[in-house]
């Protein structure tokens, strides 16, 4: 008898033991347990959570589907929001978290997706937020776009604007400085204050009160909310393709926060690990979306000044080149003339013998 109390004894310690070690892990890798990325009887790859809630226009996707397929989109692809799940897991299984190692069919499964220059973070919120700093060239380059997975477009007002800004700095000629300002304040303008697609106020003001369910109704303008009259956030998001570049870098973190809270969806109440991550985008994500734009109109300066640079350079070169120039027909002209004097003293003589005949 003594025996078997001592087993259940050991065995109730040793089911706290691991129900405290569950309980204490704050990461998000919980949301991955039963996700597997790669499906050997279908052409493409997904994760189920991913799925269920963007690029779909079902009713079931009650926290997204008041935007169309096409400005869903616009705003991420599916596969971006795969990329950020399967970074999520790529550092879950190889940190061992939630039950997740690599010995595990799931995380082997997936092994060949995982992105070698991946972000290492236990929550999903960074690397919603690194793809999308990504989509708008965070980092530029070659490498720079998750490759193992399907992400490889990047924003297109970004695009646009550095396929533009990269002919400029390319231009020997450098002969238009206007062009070069008048791009930059077609893309940088601030919404503050007089544009209202800025929603980062209206974001932070309820995500971190308010659990996950709240959030994504308020994000929706579901009616209840009776202290938010216009539906600010579902109406500017719905306008996606009318935000400035300036407008997608300034809200990312705002967006980030909508999607952590669409792929976490859970009903319950916040937790731990829901204000660490309000604070770890109120102050980090933040700060780094700030100095990326600050990076951007250093660029920008760099450019205009070298520009303007070349085009004093050339205008001097051009202008001595119309000096030289007007000075040798000058001096075309007087050797002409001293010629011509020289014709008309050489004849002089001869006219005068012809006078006095």
């Amino acid at each position: 008898m003594n025996k078997i109390n001592k087993i259940l004894i050991i065995s109730v310690l040793a089911c706290c033991f691991m129900l405290n070690l569950v309980l204490a892990d704050n990461t998000d890798c919980w949301l991955l347990v039963n996700e597997t990325y790669k499906h050997k009887n279908w052409e493409d790859d997904w994760f189920e959570k991913v799925n269920q809630v963007w690029e779909t226009d079902s009713p079931d996707a009650k926290f997204s589907n008041f935007l169309t397929v096409d400005q869903q989109k616009l705003i991420l692809t599916k596969a971006d929001l795969n990329t950020a799940m399967l970074n999520l897991k790529k550092y879950c299984c190889e940190n061992n978290k939630w039950w997740l190692s690599m010995n595990l069919k799931t995380c082997d499964d997936d092994l060949a997706s995982f992105n070698p220059n991946a972000m290492d973070s236990e929550y999903l919120f960074d690397h919603i937020f690194d793809v999308m700093m990504r989509r708008l060239a965070w980092l530029t380059g070659d490498k720079n776009i998750y490759e193992n997975s399907k992400m490889t477009e990047v924003d297109d007002k970004w695009k646009e604007r550095r396929d533009f800004i990269t002919d400029k700095a390319e231009d020997l000629s450098w002969s238009d400085v206007q062009s070069i300002i008048d791009e930059y304040q077609k893309y940088w303008v601030k919404s503050k204050p007089n544009l209202w697609y800025d929603i980062t106020e209206e974001v932070n003001r309820t995500f971190g009160p308010n659990n996950d369910q709240d959030f994504l109704r308020f994000i929706v303008w579901d009616n209840w909310m009776s202290w938010d009259k216009n539906g600010k956030v579902a109406e500017a998001m719905k306008n996606y393709d009318k935000w400035t570049l300036y407008d997608r870098y300034s809200n990312v973190c705002a967006m980030s926060k909508y999607f952590y809270a669409l792929l976490n969806y859970s009903n319950s109440d916040n937790s731990d690990r829901w204000r660490f991550v309000d604070r770890l985008a109120n102050w980090t994500c933040e700060r780094v979306v700030q100095s990326q734009i600050e990076n951007e109109n250093q660029y920008v300066q760099t450019v205009v000044q070298n520009s303007a640079n070349l085009l004093m350079e050339n205008y001097i070169e051009w202008y001595l080149q119309y000096l030289y120039d007007r000075s040798n027909k000058l001096k075309d002209i007087w050797r002409s003339a001293e010629d011509r004097w020289m014709d008309v003293i050489r004849a002089v003589p001869y006219l005068l013998k012809a006078c006095v005949r």
